[in-house]
């Protein structure tokens, strides 16, 4: 369990280093490029953690069109999942109590906090986070004159 664990801390440890670098190939100066993924940091967890509950209320009484497929808990999931700190709680939690991917396969005991496609989806913004930065920051620098 503790070398599982380590591995989405290291996920997550390398979502915020490709963040980093992304900024630091993406941006001209050297102060963004440091202030950039620190503030990214700081919204993704002290800010989050205040602003977490009210915007749930806010969500909560919101109503949204007929043609967009969310509700309000289904925005507010998507919002928390683009955060990369949550998405490693999801995924940890999951983990720790030996409920990822197997909701839903072992009966009603072994289905988890979330459902396997939540579950997924933290997996692929982890993943969105490590890749995309970085290959955004690339496609500046290649056009970036030097």
């Amino acid at each position: 369990m503790y070398l599982g664990y380590l591995l989405f801390t290291v996920v997550l440890g390398t979502a915020f280093v490709a963040l980093a670098v992304g900024f630091s190939a993406a941006v001209d100066s050297q102060r963004i490029a440091v202030a950039g993924p620190v503030v990214v940091y700081l919204l993704s967890g002290p800010v989050w953690s205040v602003v977490q509950l009210p915007l749930q209320f806010f969500l909560a009484g919101q109503q949204f069109p007929g043609w967009l497929p969310l509700d309000s808990s289904g925005v507010f999931r998507l919002i928390r999942l683009v955060n990369p700190i949550e998405s490693f709680k999801i995924l940890t939690v999951e983990f720790v109590n030996g409920y990822l991917l197997a909701a839903g396969q072992a009966g009603t005991e072994a289905a988890g906090r979330y459902a396997v496609q939540v579950e997924v989806a933290a997996l692929a913004m982890l993943a969105a986070w490590i890749l995309l930065p970085p290959l955004l920051g690339l496609i500046r620098f290649e056009d970036a004159d030097l």
